[in-house]
């Protein structure tokens, strides 16, 4: 069974990150620099939560805010369902499902690891299905 380790095992810790405080103009801008649909959101350091696009979209342009005077704090979502990398992929994409969310932060004994995206499990199941459908491929064409 695939875990969340299979996806940070390849994925190389590239979380953007900003501190508490940061107006939402600034993570907009390193999130567009990085090509990028979040940002980590970080207070002394610690993870604090993260902004999406859709944060931004619903809680700044749709509420007519200032996006240079609204800060990241304001809009970050801090309850989002966090996994382990033991956990499951098949229990990742349970809680993205149910918490209708296309992130989960990764926690180990209550340190922050990365986060990852249905971008990324979407990957690793295509992944896992080429190579299947290779062997089936080439087991069936025994000389």
């Amino acid at each position: 069974m695939k875990t969340v380790a299979n996806i940070l095992n390849k994925k190389a810790f590239q979380c953007n990150m900003v501190e508490e405080g940061t107006n939402v103009m600034n993570a907009l801008s390193l999130m567009n620099a990085a090509d990028e649909t979040f940002i980590v959101v970080t207070k002394n350091g610690s993870f604090a939560g993260i902004v999406t696009e859709r944060d931004y979209a619903q809680k700044v342009i749709l509420a007519g805010r200032s996006s240079h005077q609204t800060t990241v704090e304001e809009i970050m979502n801090c309850n989002l369902p966090t996994v382990c990398s033991s956990d499951s992929i098949e229990k990742c994409m349970m809680l993205m499902n149910a918490y209708r969310t296309r992130y989960l932060p990764v926690f180990d004994d209550f340190e922050f690891k990365n986060v990852i995206t249905m971008k990324d499990l979407i990957n690793l199941t295509l992944i896992n299905k080429e190579y299947r459908d290779l062997l089936k491929y080439s087991s069936d064409k025994v000389f």
